[in-house]
C-alpha cells in the first residue's frame, strides 16, 4: 500500500464513520420529527373532533333561540365535512374517522376517539329533534320527521339546554380527554426515546470527530515528510522536463531548417533528373534513327556484294569465253599456217608448170597472203584476248578486293547494328531508371516535406511542453508552499533527457 493509499485510508475511514453516524444522526432527526409530527396530528384530529362537537353545539342552541336557517344550514354543512360527505378547507372529501384509521392509533387510542365520535352522534339526534321541532316537524316513530304540527320552540330550548344535554356532552368530552392522555403518553415516550438517541449519536459524532482529527493529523503528520520528498523529487523533475522541452525545440527548429534545405536540394536534383530524362530521350530517338540508318547501309552493302558477285561471275565467263576464242584463233592460226604452206607449194608447183601455171600461182601468193594477213590478225587478236584475259584477271581480283571490303564493310555494319542495338537498349534503360529516379525524388520531396512540416509540429509542441512544464513549476511551487516544503534534504538523482543530434 502506498502513502497515498494510505493516507486515504486514514483520512477517508473516519470521514466515512462520521458520515455513517451523521446518516444515522439524520434517519434518527426523521423519525423524532416524525413522531413529533404524529402527536402533533393526532392531537389536530381530536381537537377536529373536541371542535365539530362544540361547534354542533353551537349552531344548534343558536338555532333554537333564534330561528335563523343560516345556522341550521351551518349545522349541517359542519356535520357533512366530518362524515366525508362535502369537502375539508384542505379540498379533501373524506370522513374523520378515515383520518384517524390513517394516522395508525392504537386499538386502546382509537376505542376512545370512536367512543366520543358515537357519543357525538348520539347526540346529533338530540339537536337534530331540536331543531325539526322549531318547524313543527317531530318524529314519526320511523327514523323520520314527517309528523307535522305547530313548532314546538320551548321544547327545543329546553331539550338543547337541560341536564340530559350536558350530561351527553360530557360523554363526548371525557372520552376525547382519556385519549389526549393516552396519546400523551405514548408520543411523549417515543420523542423521548428519539431524543435520547440523538442525544447518544450527537455524542458519537462529536467523539468520532474528535477521533478523526486526531487521526488525520497524526496521518498528515506521518506523511508529511513522504510528500515534500515527492514534491522536491516533482520540482527536480519538472526543471529537467523543462530544460529537456528546450532541447526538443532547439533540435526541432533545427531539423526544420535542415529539412527546408533538404527540400530545397531535392528539387534542384528533381530537375536536373528532369532535364537529364529529357536528353535521354531525344538521345533515344537519334540512337534508333542511327539503327534504321545503319540497318539500311547494310542491306545496301549486302545488295553490293550480291551485284559484285554477279560481276566476279560474268568475268569467269568472260574469261572462260576468251580461253575459247584463244583456242579458236589458235586454229584459225593453225590453218593460215597450213593455208601459208599450200599457197607455198602451189607456187612453187605453179612456177614448175610455167605460163600454164602463172595464173594459180597469182592465186596462190593472193592465197598465201591472205593466210599470212589472216595469221597476222589471228596473232593480233590473240594478243588482245590474251591482254584482255589478263586485265580480267586484273579486275577479277580487284573485284574480289572490293568484294572483301564490302564483305569487311557488311560485318562491320552488323557490328555497328549491334553496338546501336546495344546503345539503343541502353539508352531505355537509362530513360526508365531516370524515370523511377525522378519519381523516386518526389517521393524523397513529399517525405522531405513532410518531415519539415513534421518538424515544425514537434518545435511547436516542444513550446507547449516548455510552457505545460512551466505550468508545473508553478503547481510544484504551490504544493510546496501548501506542505511547508522549503527544498529541505538531498535533491533526487534524476537524470534530464536526452535529445538525439540531428
Amino acid at each position: 500500500m502506498n502513502t497515498l493509499q494510505r493516507l486515504q485510508l486514514t483520512t477517508l475511514g473516519p470521514v466515512f464513520g462520521l458520515v455513517a453516524l451523521a446518516v444515522l444522526a439524520f434517519t434518527n432527526q426523521n423519525e423524532l420529527n416524525r413522531a413529533q409530527a404524529n402527536r402533533y396530528e393526532s392531537y389536530r384530529l381530536a381537537h377536529e373532533l373536541r371542535s365539530s362537537s362544540d361547534e354542533l353545539t353551537r349552531m344548534a342552541r343558536t338555532y333554537v333561540i333564534t330561528g335563523d336557517p343560516a345556522y341550521e344550514k351551518a349545522y349541517w354543512r359542519i356535520l357533512a365535512v366530518r362524515n366525508g360527505v362535502e369537502p375539508r378547507p384542505d379540498g379533501r372529501t373524506v370522513p374523520l374517522r378515515r383520518l384517524m384509521e390513517q394516522q395508525g392509533f392504537t386499538n386502546e387510542e382509537f376505542a376512545k376517539l370512536k367512543q366520543a365520535e358515537d357519543n357525538s352522534n348520539a347526540l346529533v339526534t338530540t339537536e337534530t329533534i331540536a331543531m325539526h321541532a322549531m318547524k313543527g316537524e317531530f318524529d314519526d316513530g320511523k327514523g323520520g320527521y314527517t309528523r307535522t304540527g305547530k313548532p314546538d320552540p320551548e321544547m327545543a330550548r329546553r331539550i338543547m339546554h337541560d341536564g340530559k344535554y350536558h350530561d351527553d356532552k360530557k360523554t363526548i368530552m371525557e372520552p376525547i380527554g382519556e385519549f389526549e392522555e393516552i396519546l400523551d403518553r405514548r408520543t411523549a415516550a417515543a420523542v423521548s426515546m428519539a431524543r435520547v438517541r440523538s442525544d447518544r449519536l450527537m455524542l458519537l459524532v462529536i467523539g468520532l470527530a474528535g477521533v478523526a482529527a486526531a487521526v488525520v493529523w497524526l496521518s498528515i503528520h506521518r506523511h508529511a515528510r513522504s510528500l515534500r520528498r515527492a514534491i522536491d523529487d516533482l520540482s527536480s523533475t519538472s526543471e529537467y522536463v523543462a530544460s529537456g522541452a528546450s532541447q526538443v525545440a532547439s533540435a526541432s527548429r533545427s531539423l526544420a531548417e535542415g529539412a527546408s534545405e533538404q527540400v530545397a536540394a531535392v528539387e534542384d536534383i528533381a530537375a536536373s533528373a528532369r532535364e537529364t530524362s529529357a536528353m535521354a530521350t531525344v538521345s533515344s530517338q537519334k540512337t534508333t534513327a542511327a539503327g534504321e540508318l545503319v540497318g539500311r547501309e547494310q542491306n545496301q552493302f549486302r545488295s553490293a556484294d550480291v551485284l559484285l558477285g554477279e560481276m566476279v561471275t560474268a568475268m569467269d565467263e568472260i574469261d572462260t569465253a576468251g580461253g575459247r576464242i584463244s583456242r579458236i584463233i589458235k586454229v584459225i592460226d593453225e590453218i593460215a599456217f597450213q593455208t601459208n604452206i599450200l599457197a607455198l607449194n602451189a607456187a612453187v608447183e605453179a612456177a614448175r608448170a610455167g605460163e600454164a601455171g602463172l595464173g594459180f600461182a597469182v592465186v596462190a601468193d593472193e592465197v598465201r597472203s591472205l593466210a599470212q594477213r589472216c595469221a597476222q590478225a589471228a596473232r593480233e587478236t590473240a594478243e588482245l584476248i590474251e591482254e584482255s584475259i589478263a586485265r580480267s584477271h586484273s579486275g577479277k581480283k580487284k573485284v574480289d578486293d572490293v568484294a572483301a571490303a564490302i564483305r569487311s564493310l557488311t560485318e562491320q555494319s552488323a557490328g555497328v547494328r549491334t553496338l546501336v542495338d546495344e546503345v539503343q537498349l541502353g539508352s531505355r534503360e537509362q530513360l526508365r531508371a531516370l524515370e523511377r529516379i525522378g519519381s523516386a525524388l518526389e517521393q524523397i520531396e513529399n517525405v522531405t516535406q513532410h518531415t519539415a512540416s513534421g518538424a515544425e509540429e514537434g518545435s511547436a509542441a516542444a513550446d507547449e511542453l516548455t510552457a505545460q512544464a512551466g505550468a508545473l513549476r508553478d503547481v510544484v511551487a504551490a504544493l510546496e508552499r501548501a506542505v511547508g516544503s522549503r527544498g529541505r534534504g538531498a535533491k533526487p538523482t534524476v537524470h534530464p533527457p536526452r535529445v538525439p543530434g540531428l
